[in-house]
Formats: C-alpha cells, structure tokens, sequence
C-alpha cells in the first residue's frame, strides 16, 4: 500500500497548496483530534498552512491535548483543499452539512486517511488511503509520513502516539491480537525520542472524573439492562443526559467496563436526539465482549453502520423513532449473531 504509486498520488495532491483544511468527522475521539494535530505540525513542516475544523465543540476530556483550543467550526475564506481524517463517511458529516460547510468542502479537492474496515461512501476523494491494518489513523501518518521523507517533529510523534494509545486501548483492545504494527510504530517513535511513559500518564490522567460525573456514571452502571440470557447488555441515554454530560464525560465509556462482566457476549448503548419533543435520530455504540467479533456485523445492520469487528456504531434518522422498537430489532439481531458464533465453534 505504501508504495511509489501511493507517494506520487500524495505529493501531486499536495503540490501547489496553500491551505489545507484538516476534517473531523461529527463524533470525534482521541485518534480525530491527536491525528489532527499530527497532521497539522507534519504539514507546517511542509509549509502548509492548515485550519483544523471540527462542526461541535471539543469536548472537555480530550482538552489536556495540547492545541484543541485551535480547533474551529468556521471554514477559512480561502482554501485549496480539504483532509478528511478518521473518517471516510458522508454519513458522518450530518452536522457539517447542517451548518452549510459540507458543499464549500466538496468544492475542493480531498484527501481520505482512515483505518477503519467499512468502505467508504466517498467517491470523488483524489486520494482514499484507508489502511484497516493500522490501529489508529495516527498510524496511518505516521507511515505516510515515512513514505514521503517528511520531517517528524516531536510534538507529532507524541500526537501519533497518543492516537494509537487511544484507538487501541492502550494496546488491550483485541485489534492487537496478531497485529504487531502498532507496537513497532510506537517504538519507532519512542526511539525518536517520546516519552512514553509520561505521555500515557498524561492520557490516563483525562480519565480523571468530577464527584457529579462519578454519580452519574454509577447511574449509568446501574441503568444497563441484560437480555438473553444475560449474553446483551443495552443501556439507553436520553436527550436531556446528552445535553449535560457529552462535553465533561463520554457514557460509552460504559459499555468497553461491561466487557469484564462473565459470560457477556455484546452490549448496545443508545443515544436518543430530540427535536420539538420528538426523537429525531438514535445512535448506537456496540461493544463486543472477550472472543466475539460481530459490533460491525450487528451495526451494519442498520444502514449507517460500520466500525471494526469488536467496536462499531451506527445511526438512524427519521421523522419520530421509537427507540423501543429499535431496540429490540438490535437485540434479535445480535441474538442471531451470537448463535452464528456459537454453532460454529
């Protein structure tokens, strides 16, 4: 993939620009805004000048990165191109679109650098790198960056870093299981001179909680409902929790704690929005326990879905949906999956 083919598509699209605008997708984590970030110094190097851009505000736990407070929600007046990163998906550029940024966007030409294993509903990038093997999208630039020759600053390792540290759960995630890629990359970085041990000691401090957050995350724990068995678990969150809680603490952190409970298979957080006192659009994170592989599977289900074999999500709009309803469509659905797995072990 990264061969001389790929260099030139790069350098050609790169040629000639001035001003990059550096894209997020609307649900962004760590490996959004540090690959950012990342991007944004290897470019400077280049002497590009780039606008990091993000539709919502960033939240509060991903702030202790240096350099969020240069994330905007206005496009520049002037731009040559646009970089989309961990994201390859229109569909997850609703809130883009909503504000009437997304046709200015698509007016410029575009770059896709992305590791997640779903194909893209993007067809007219000039570049599409998406490399599933990776296991974070700062993984991704750092292999480009190797590829092209760039210059690596260390403030761009250390947000290439923390990327891969955040995407692969600090390398517990089951992504790691005979995938020795990310431990390299970040060898090759520590050996040009990150501080590993302190950088993760910074990034587990932003896992540090509020005693009104701790609250509500033990409300959270105790609202999770077990089906099946107790095989799924789902746990639902309204509007009015998403409007208090999303910029101080993410409640999908939930669902990855509920794979240390024995014997379950998979669990399902859903996020309802309202609107005019109707549910307009519900999203759901799935989670998949130790030895199951089927989130994308059971995501992929629903027309938005898609995400990795043990992390995926998905999204439903409409007019007034019935969360009860989609509920139980996705719990049959895992269901079905569950017995896939078990019949053929």
């Amino acid at each position: 993939m990264y061969n001389d083919e790929l260099k030139s598509k790069i350098a050609s699209y790169l040629e000639h620009k001035k001003h990059i605008v550096i894209v997020q997708g609307d649900n962004p984590d760590a490996d959004s805004l540090a690959s950012s970030l990342a991007l944004e110094e290897l470019l400077f190097k280049q002497d590009i000048d780039t606008t990091m851009y993000c539709s919502i505000d960033v939240a509060q736990y991903l702030r202790y990165l240096e350099g969020w407070d240069r994330v905007t929600n206005q496009l520049p007046s002037k731009f040559d191109g646009w970089i989309l990163v961990d994201c390859e998906y229109l569909r997850l550029l609703d809130n883009v679109k909503a504000s009437g940024d997304l046709p200015i966007l698509i007016s410029k030409p575009l770059m896709i650098m992305d590791h997640h294993d779903s194909p893209s509903d993007i067809d007219f990038a000039e570049v599409l790198l998406n490399d599933p093997k990776c296991g974070a999208t700062g993984q991704v630039i750092h292999n480009v960056a190797k590829l092209m020759g760039w210059e690596v600053s260390l403030r761009a390792s250390e947000m290439m870093v923390v990327s891969i540290l955040a995407d692969t759960l600090g390398f517990n995630g089951e992504f790691m299981n005979g995938n020795s890629s990310p431990l390299r990359t970040v060898a090759d970085l520590v050996d040009g001179g990150v501080k590993l041990g302190e950088l993760n000691e910074r990034r587990v401090r932003q896992f540090q909680i509020s005693p009104e957050i701790f609250r509500y995350k033990s409300d959270l724990m105790q609202r999770v409902e077990f089906h099946y068995d107790n095989k799924i678990a789902t746990l639902d969150i309204p509007h009015d929790e998403i409007k208090e809680f999303s910029m101080d603490y993410n409640p999908t952190v939930v669902l990855d704690e509920t794979r240390n409970i024995a014997g379950l298979t998979v669990t399902i957080g859903f996020k309802s929005y309202e609107r005019a006192g109707k549910v307009y659009r519900i999203t759901g994170r799935v989670r998949c326990g130790f030895g199951y592989r089927f989130a994308r599977d059971l995501a992929s289900h629903f027309k938005d879905g898609g995400g990795h074999p043990y992390a995926a999500g998905f999204k439903i709009e409409g007019q007034d949906l019935n969360l009860t309803e989609i509920k139980k469509e996705a719990i049959t659905k895992a269901i079905e999956l569950i017995n896939e797995v078990d019949l053929a072990v």
